[in-house]
């Protein structure tokens, strides 16, 4: 998993968040991307992802990393989060807002700031 990742390959949403990395956390990542040698930079494979896990090991901060580098590579980006009670949509907006400095519609209250 990680060996894949060296310095050169460390996805540049790593620097730019307010987050403590977890080893773990990177799985989802390298589900989604592939380095490309030719470019350099980190490419989406062209398939979905479903991330789910027990409360607290972190899908925030794994789709935040996501979603950070993917808008490097399509800024004009449509990206889905869908969570089961509307205290958790303020939550992963904070959330990501706070740790990962991404704003974002929030259809459940009408609310767009960027």
């Amino acid at each position: 998993m990680c060996e894949e990742m060296n310095n050169k390959r460390i996805p540049q949403a790593l620097f730019n968040a307010n987050i403590e990395f977890n080893v773990y956390q990177y799985d989802p990542f390298l589900e989604f991307f592939d380095w490309n040698e030719n470019e350099e930079k980190w490419k989406p494979k062209g398939k979905n992802l479903l991330i789910k896990d027990e409360v607290g090991v972190g899908k925030t901060i794994e789709t935040g990393i996501i979603i950070k580098e993917f808008l490097k590579y399509k800024k004009n980006a449509k990206i889905l989060i869908v969570v089961p009670v509307s205290y958790l949509c303020l939550q992963w907006r904070n959330e990501l807002s706070k740790l990962f400095f991404i704003d974002f519609y929030d259809y459940k209250h009408q609310k767009c700031d960027n």
